[in-house]
């Protein structure tokens, strides 16, 4: 069976635990992927990367210290044909313009947890299947540059109005989607959001 990496933390976090996501996630991919989920930094170099079918992130960059040598060997991976699926904090894997630009955006902040509603933003691929639904979450606003094509699929709304949740990056050679919600393991036992975690990596490998 192909491999994925799951990359977050199970100690001295500071608001995003892995513990818990990890087992929700490998139940998504049951049978598809085998999920190696770790907290080795280490991880990130070509080597293993090179032999890993979709690399997972959920980490917030304060807890991390993802050096530039790091980073550059994830941006290496995905330019060379790698997937690459972000999880809602794993937006903030890397403070720099290199990985901003590939992930099509930065988190800016995010207003109090509550209710969220999702809908579909556009027909794609990964909404297959795939109706409006609620997950108690963190409403995440963006930072986006202009010099990343991205193409949302995901919104949800507050107070009216209508904010990005989900997007598609063709970055070079490889894939990129990025899904707003997973603030605890709860977001990940929603069952329309665990088809479209699924979904994304059905999608990436087309």
């Amino acid at each position: 069976m192909k491999k994925a990496v799951l990359y977050g933390y199970y100690s001295n976090y500071l608001y995003h635990p892995l513990k818990g996501v990890d087992d929700e996630i490998r139940s998504v991919f049951d049978s598809f992927l085998e999920v190696n989920a770790t907290d080795d930094i280490n991880v990130f170099n070509h080597d293993t990367l090179k032999e890993t079918e979709l690399l997972i992130l959920y980490m917030d960059r304060l807890e991390t210290g993802v050096n530039a040598k790091q980073a550059a060997a994830v941006l290496s991976y995905v330019s060379n044909g790698g997937k690459l699926l972000v999880l809602h904090n794993g937006i903030s894997f890397y403070n720099g313009y290199e990985y901003f630009q590939m992930a099509g955006g930065k988190f800016d902040h995010h207003p109090e947890i509550r209710d969220l509603t999702f809908r579909l933003y556009r027909a794609h691929p990964i909404t297959e299947g795939i109706d409006e639904f609620v997950i108690f979450d963190e409403p995440y606003r963006f930072e986006f540059t202009s010099h990343t094509p991205r193409k949302v699929f995901l919104e949800y709304e507050m107070d009216g109005e209508y904010y990005p949740a989900g997007w598609t990056v063709d970055f070079c050679l490889g894939k990129i989607v990025y899904l707003m919600p997973g603030h605890t393991a709860e977001s990940f036992r929603n069952e329309s959001y665990r088809r479209l975690i699924l979904n994304s990596y059905k999608w990436m490998c087309m």
